[in-house]
């Protein structure tokens, strides 16, 4: 992680702000901005705001996609077990029957 004050003006001219930031993880850039000040991102501050590592946000962006996908391959093996059972079994609700017409 940067630390403030350390990075020339060079060296941060290509880094995102927190809204492009966000655009790109598909989330806000209050979020991406949390992300910074917890140091989760590798980010600085700067007396107009701050500045985000275009390469971190990569970084955090394939770690997201990888979880996804991992997420997403466990509920289709889940789905090929048959772990929607209870569901199917459900399906259709009858009504309570009667005696009386109305």
């Amino acid at each position: 992680m940067a630390e403030e004050g350390s990075l020339g003006v060079k060296e941060v001219e290509s880094w995102l702000s927190p809204s492009e930031a966000g655009e790109i993880l598909g989330t806000s850039g209050q979020w991406v901005t949390t992300l910074a000040r917890n140091k989760k991102l590798d980010a600085v501050r700067t007396s107009l705001g701050w500045l985000i590592n275009p390469a971190d946000v990569e970084r955090l962006a394939n770690e997201r996609l990888e979880s996804a996908q991992k997420r997403l391959s466990t509920l289709k093996a889940a789905r090929r077990k048959g772990a929607g059972g209870a569901r199917k079994s459900g399906r259709g609700r009858t009504k309570l029957e009667s005696g009386a017409s109305g």
